[in-house]
């Protein structure tokens, strides 16, 4: 990921960690994947503003977003290509 270059116009814009949102920072020791722990890991990255853009847009919070997400605990898709191996994401629903 992005963090792992330093000196790149990326991790100047979004240093790694830098922007975790510290509501949330409680539950970067949970023993189990909850949807908090997902936010504070993704709320300081790329990822995590998208996610705080899609939540604006959809007009829900983050907890109805990852909910969903952390209980399903990893989602994949398995692409028609057979030489390649499923691709792991998260599927994001509009609540």
């Amino acid at each position: 990921m992005y963090d792992k270059y330093p000196g790149s116009p990326v991790s100047d814009v979004f240093p790694f960690g830098a922007h975790h949102d510290m509501a949330y920072e409680y539950a970067r020791d949970h023993t189990t994947l909850t949807w908090q722990k997902m936010w504070w890991r993704e709320s300081g990255s790329i990822p995590g503003y998208f996610l705080r853009a899609l939540c604006q847009a959809w007009e829900c919070s983050i907890q109805s977003l990852l909910e969903p997400v952390a209980q399903r605990k990893f989602d994949s898709l398995q692409l028609d290509d057979g030489h390649v191996g499923p691709v792991f994401g998260n599927l994001l629903n509009r609540p």
